[in-house]
């Protein structure tokens, strides 16, 4: 089988179908090629647990609403969640 390497975006991954998604998740650790991967040797600006995705249960009508600004659900969830904070925190220190 010959290797064949395409160079993706972050902003424009690529598009699988069901048999890629198949062949990927069957690969061993030991199988995938990680050769023109830099190794990250300085981790001091990491931050633990950053990126951990959390679940938050929404009603289906707000989920509904909240697709309508046209940006995905989450995003929008989040924007209102942070506007709210900062209406709070704000009042606060009045």
């Amino acid at each position: 089988m010959a290797i064949i390497r395409k160079v993706y975006r972050l902003d424009d991954p690529p598009k699988l179908n069901a048999e890629q998604l198949e062949r990927l998740e069957a690969l061993k650790y030991r199988e995938i090629d990680l050769s023109d991967a830099p190794e990250v040797t300085d981790w001091s600006g990491a931050v633990r647990g950053r990126f951990m995705q959390k679940r938050l249960p929404v009603s289906n009508e707000a989920y509904e609403w909240l697709q309508k600004s046209g940006r995905p659900a989450e995003v929008r969830l989040n924007e209102l969640l942070q506007e709210l904070m900062q209406k709070e925190s704000e009042s606060a220190v009045k």
